[in-house]
């Protein structure tokens, strides 16, 4: 178990800078949950407002993710307050017509339904599991079940397309219900809602932070980056010119060289706007890898809880159990962190032990050569 948490660590930080960083399930997961919730037919208010138009209901339910590019911010509270209960009852309060009564409905189902399981139960366990911070780990998780949505109910991919054509109409509400508040005061709602709009709309599966491109990552990356891609340059630089041919030095060569195209790949599909979409090619397949709960069992945990908020209302979130009434989930995931901070360790000790024994090699090489 060990060596394969091992393997997914390598290549999952080998190609940490194509993360897109999302911070819940994927649109199509959450047209699903939204979908198998309606065919139960609850007779209720928030019901009758999402299913009489389950479209603009799904519509809504994906802009409550518009704040995605704040997770990983200082400004946490921006995406914290589309993911909240104070959220879903002022786009209620200020729908005015039966679509955005729709709108509305999804939204609260957004946060309620689908992400307070993600991220009270689904990210956690992955990062227990793997000793992965959250940040690395998140997207991955949460891409294996949205891929399982995909294989199993590929429906849901037709109704979310459909729920978004017209995506550009329900700005305006958005606006409404976001600018005016304080966190957002600095920010052109319209303009960032119209990009993610165009990302969720332009993408086969999903969509990312780099709507905004380099605004969605932290300057420590970008410097950490920087450094990873000057040693691995000079490294490539000190084998050519310093060393002798063997298997050792054309293994480190290799390793450094695929560590330096992916960076400056990465740089390069950022700036002209195809990180995503190259991003999901490789996502996928190694999703697989990442040790998940039940995907069947997150999907209908998500149901049940999109269906007890349709049915006992807003309030039904107050009878869930303290750690599981934030959407964000951020206590879990940073206790399940904690609990694993220890692995984490002897992972990194395992990886520079690897990285050391390579370096013992090259200079026993060179000393046989000066011989």
């Amino acid at each position: 178990m060990k060596n394969k948490n091992i393997f997914l660590i390598g290549i999952i930080i080998s190609l940490l800078v194509l993360t897109p960083l999302t911070s819940a399930l994927f649109p199509s997961s959450h047209s699903h949950v939204i979908s198998e919730t309606c065919n139960k037919q609850i007779n209720s208010e928030l019901s009758r407002m999402c299913c009489n138009d389950i479209e603009a209901c799904v519509a809504g339910n994906t802009l409550a993710d518009v704040s995605v590019i704040f997770y990983i911010e200082k400004s946490f509270k921006r995406y914290s307050l589309t993911h909240s209960d104070t959220f879903c009852r002022e786009a209620i309060a200020l729908s005015r017509n039966p679509t955005e009564e729709a709108l509305a409905a999804g939204m609260c189902l957004h946060h309620t339904g689908s992400d307070r399981v993600a991220h009270n139960i689904l990210v956690p366990y992955s990062i227990r599991k793997t000793a992965l911070p959250n940040i690395i780990i998140h997207p991955f998780a949460e891409q294996k079940v949205d891929n399982y949505v995909l294989r199993n109910y590929p429906e849901s991919q037709v109704l979310l397309q459909n729920a978004m054509k017209n995506a550009n109409e329900y700005v305006p509400f958005l606006v409404r219900i976001l600018q005016p508040n304080p966190e957002y005061s600095d920010i052109n709602v319209a303009r960032l809602s119209e990009a993610f709009i165009h990302q969720v709309r332009d993408s086969d599966s999903g969509y990312d932070v780099s709507f905004q491109t380099l605004k969605a990552v932290p300057f420590y990356f970008y410097v950490a980056l920087s450094f990873v891609l000057l040693f691995s340059l000079i490294g490539i630089w000190f084998l050519i010119k310093k060393t002798k041919r063997n298997f050792w030095t054309i293994t480190i060569f290799l390793f450094l060289s695929l560590i330096s195209i992916i960076i400056i790949s990465a740089v390069i599909m950022t700036l002209t706007g195809t990180l995503w979409k190259n991003f999901n090619m490789i996502a996928s397949p190694i999703s697989v890898f990442v040790p998940t709960p039940d995907s069947e069992m997150i999907i209908q945990k998500s149901i049940d809880e999109s269906e007890n908020l349709m049915r006992y209302g807003i309030d039904y979130v107050k009878t869930l159990p303290p750690e599981m009434q934030d959407p964000t989930g951020i206590g879990q995931i940073r206790q399940a962190e904690a609990d694993s901070k220890v692995t984490r360790w002897i992972y990194i000790g395992i990886i520079l032990g690897i990285e050391g024994v390579f370096v013992f090699f090259v200079n026993k090489s060179r000393k046989k050569r000066k011989k």
